[in-house]
């Protein structure tokens, strides 16, 4: 798994999780994102977007929240 801190169509910062495999002839992970649409389930991979913007979907008690 690879996290990017991406942008979206609203302009909200947001961390999307992808799916990697390691690819032995390069010696890298590679992101496992399948450019264009494929009608072979096997081949389609997916972007995981968990995420709610800060604030307002916070806890308030949180350290983090400074």
């Amino acid at each position: 798994m690879r996290a990017y801190i991406v942008v979206d169509d609203n302009n909200v910062k947001k961390l999307m999780i992808v799916g990697t495999k390691y690819n032995p002839d390069r010696g890298i992970y590679e992101d496992m994102i399948t450019v264009g649409v494929s009608t072979n389930e096997e081949e389609q991979d997916d972007i995981y977007d968990f995420t709610r913007p800060c604030p307002t979907d916070c806890d308030p008690s949180s350290p983090l929240l400074t």
